[in-house]
């Protein structure tokens, strides 16, 4: 009886978690990211060196099928010195740029209805672990799914691509130069994302899974042609 209820209790603070992080978006953002987004709240006048509000060229990323291998869901369960890691590619995509940030929608946790706390603690493990590996700003996940078993994460999130939320996120953490910054990604749904929010420079990682379209994706209509450059894949790990 006591490990049931022990169970069940890790039960409910895995659930509870999810459910705050799944509205805060948030899985990482480095010390040099928050002191600079701190300092953005302190009025000019008072800063010790008035910095101006500069514009920062940002490279925003999709994970899955582009930094390594779609292999659906979960894919952070598995350990990440055996994740086929394409750093050839992050090395050719983010050079030049002066802040680099993770945006991906996760829809492992939707599917279930019984969550564990290992797999909560597997999840920031990995992201972290993925983060400090890169040396990215930041890493903004979407839990939130509109067909998800899992009641707590059943909802048309504006944070999940195609729609711009965690775009938008990237903004308020780093100001971005929209004409300088970049977004790369392996679906339709990456670019008509980026395009969203005012990024044309998105590139396509090429895949013959580009055109496949997420739930939300599919209720759109879009007016007017997207704007991308094709990569072909995979430049070799």
């Amino acid at each position: 009886m006591f490990q049931t209820v022990l169970r069940e209790g890790y039960q409910g603070i895995g659930s509870l978690a999810i459910g705050l992080l799944a509205r805060l978006h948030i899985v990482y953002v480095s010390r040099k990211t928050v002191r600079k987004s701190v300092t953005r709240w302190i009025p000019r006048t008072l800063r010790r060196d008035r910095l101006t509000e500069e514009r920062v060229k940002t490279i925003l990323l999709d994970c899955d099928g582009t930094l390594w291998p779609d292999e659906g869901p979960g894919i952070f369960m598995r350990d990440i010195n055996k994740l086929e890691l394409n750093r050839n590619l992050f090395i050719k995509l983010t050079e030049g740029y002066q802040s680099i940030i993770l945006v991906t929608n996760q829809s492992y946790f939707a599917r279930r209805n019984n969550l564990k706390y290992k797999e909560l603690t597997s999840f920031f493990k990995f992201y972290r672990k993925v983060a400090q590996e890169l040396r990215v700003d930041a890493v903004l996940v979407c839990l939130h799914h509109p067909l998800a078993d899992n009641l707590t994460l059943k909802r048309e999130c504006v944070y999940r691509k195609p729609h711009s939320g965690l775009i938008s996120l990237a903004n308020r953490i780093t100001k971005l130069n929209l004409a300088e910054s970049a977004l790369v990604g392996d679906r339709i749904s990456d670019i008509y994302a980026g395009n969203l929010f005012g990024i044309k420079n998105c590139i396509a990682v090429y895949n013959e899974d580009f055109f496949d379209c997420n739930t939300e994706m599919k209720k759109l209509r879009i007016q007017e042609p997207l704007v991308f450059s094709l990569l072909q894949f995979p430049v070799k790990a």
